[in-house]
């Protein structure tokens, strides 16, 4: 079992490494791409803004874990509407990625409150 210090390392080098990836993402985004090219790149966009709202929170970075989740919600909600077809994988994955971002902002709350 990890202890506390490890977990933190751990958690702190996944922070790190989820920066950079959402910056290589960014510079691919301002590149020349097709439509379908720049919707992929978006779903990943959201998956590692909500992975990185969760490093945040377990790393007790309040802030920076609620400006994460308020990202990937909007990333998740501005997608949404992107994909119509509900049965659609991609719809799925952005759906997702917008539940997580509400589940992390009530396990938020519940930290604030308890």
């Amino acid at each position: 079992m990890l202890d506390g210090k490890s977990t933190g390392n751990a958690a702190a080098t996944l922070r790190d490494r989820t920066q950079k990836r959402l910056a290589q993402v960014t510079r691919l985004l301002s590149g020349r791409i097709t439509l379908d090219q720049h919707r992929e790149l978006l779903v990943i966009t959201g998956w590692l803004t909500a992975l990185l709202g969760c490093v945040h929170s377990d790393l007790g970075e309040r802030e920076e874990a609620e400006t994460a989740r308020q990202a990937a919600f909007g990333i998740g909600g501005v997608l949404v509407g992107a994909f119509p077809d509900p049965w659609d994988l991609v719809a799925y994955a952005i759906g997702v990625v917008a539940a997580l971002a509400w589940e992390r902002r009530l396990v938020r709350s519940v930290d604030q409150t308890g």
